[in-house]
C-alpha cells in the first residue's frame, strides 16, 4: 500500500507542477485542454512524468528492492481478507485518471488519450509487481495483477462506453483505537505490525474502507433535475486483522470478518468552480469517500448503522 501511495504522491505532483509551468506561459486556467495537439506540452507532460516516476522507482529501489534476487511467485489471495487487492485497484484507476487528463491537456484526442494514460497505472503497477517477483519478501502475485488491470479497465472502459466517468473507486481510512480490547497482546501486536502515524496509515488494512461510487444524475436523462454531484456508494473493508492471513500466528483468536456498506457520497467534480487550482483540489477530493452515514453488513451476520463512514 505504501507503494501505491509513493506513486499516486509523484503522479499528483507531475501534474500540478505542469499546470502551473503551462498557466505561466499561456495564462491559461490549470485544466484548460488545448484545442488542438501542442507538441510542447506533450514534450513537458513526458519529460516531468519520467522525471517523477523514475524519482519514485528510486525511492523504493532504496527503500524496498535493496536485496533483488531471482524472480519468485506466491500466493498472496487470502492476505488481509483482499482489502489489499482493492487498494491495487483503486490505485491504478486514480493513475489512469492523471494519465488521461495529462494527454487531454497536451491536445491529444479522446481516444489515444484514454488508451495511452489510461493504461499509465497499470504499466507502473506492473513494473513494481515485477520488482516485487525479485524480493525475497514479496513475490509476483498473480492476484495483485489482476487487480491491477481491473482499476485500468474500470477507467478505459467507462471513458470508451460514456466518454466520462460515472462509477468511481474511493479510498476511505478510519483511525483505529486498539485500547478497546482490553488486551495488552493485542496493542503490542497491532504496534508491531502496523506503526504508528503516518507508518499505521499505510499499513492497517482495518483503517481501510474501498468504495465504488456511482454517480446518480449521469445515469438519468439529461433534462432530470436530480442534483449532479450526488453519488450512491458501496464499500468493502476488513476488521480484526492482526496478520496477514491468521490472526492465531500472532496468539490472537478473535475472529477477521468482512464489512460491507451502503451510503451516500459526492462527485466533487461536479461542483462548479472556475479557478484552476480548485478544480485541482476537487479532482483530487473526488478519490475519497465524503464522511456519510451508511449502513454496515459484516460477514458474520450483523446489520448496524454507522453515524460517519469514511
Amino acid at each position: 500500500m505504501v507503494r501505491c501511495f509513493i506513486t499516486i504522491i509523484f503522479f499528483c505532483l507531475t501534474n500540478i507542477a505542469f499546470a502551473n509551468t503551462d498557466s505561466l506561459k499561456q495564462k491559461i486556467a490549470f485544466f484548460k485542454p488545448s484545442e488542438e495537439f501542442n507538441k510542447g506540452r506533450l514534450y513537458s507532460v513526458s519529460g516531468i512524468w519520467a522525471a517523477s516516476y523514475g524519482s519514485s522507482l528510486y525511492v523504493l529501489s532504496n527503500f524496498w528492492y535493496n536485496n533483488l534476487q531471482g524472480f519468485r511467485t506466491f500466493n498472496d489471495n487470502k492476505n488481509w481478507l483482499q482489502v489489499d487487492k482493492f487498494g491495487h485497484a483503486h490505485t491504478t484507476y486514480f493513475q489512469g485518471a492523471w494519465g488521461k487528463q495529462l494527454l487531454h491537456y497536451a491536445g491529444v484526442k479522446h481516444l489515444p488519450a484514454t488508451l495511452i494514460g489510461g493504461s499509465i497505472g497499470f504499466v507502473n503497477q506492473t513494473v513494481i509487481e515485477i520488482l516485487d517477483g525479485r524480493s525475497p519478501e514479496f513475490g509476483w502475485s498473480n492476484g495483485d495483477f489482476l487487480a491491477n488491470a481491473s482499476g485500468t479497465a474500470l477507467f478505459i472502459s467507462q471513458e470508451l462506453l460514456w466518454k466520462e466517468q460515472r462509477i468511481y473507486t474511493k479510498f476511505g481510512y478510519t483511525l483505529q483505537n486498539y485500547s478497546k480490547y482490553n488486551n495488552p497482546l493485542i496493542e503490542k501486536v497491532a504496534l508491531t505490525e502496523f506503526g504508528t502515524g503516518g507508518e499505521a496509515f499505510f499499513k492497517d488494512y482495518n483503517a481501510h474502507t474501498y468504495w465504488l461510487s456511482a454517480n446518480v444524475a449521469s445515469f438519468l436523462p439529461t433534462q432530470s433535475s436530480f442534483p449532479k454531484w450526488i453519488n450512491v456508494a458501496v464499500g468493502m473493508g476488513g476488521d480484526q486483522m492482526f496478520h496477514a492471513n491468521d490472526n492465531t500466528n500472532r496468539g490472537i483468536e478473535l475472529k477477521r470478518y468482512r464489512s460491507f456498506y451502503l451510503s451516500l457520497d459526492a462527485d466533487f467534480t461536479k461542483f462548479k468552480v472556475k479557478s484552476g487550482f480548485g478544480k485541482t483540489v476537487l479532482f483530487l477530493l473526488n478519490s475519497f469517500k465524503l464522511p456519510f452515514p451508511a449502513i454496515s453488513f459484516s460477514s458474520t451476520g450483523k446489520v448496524k448503522f454507522v453515524p460517519l463512514a469514511f
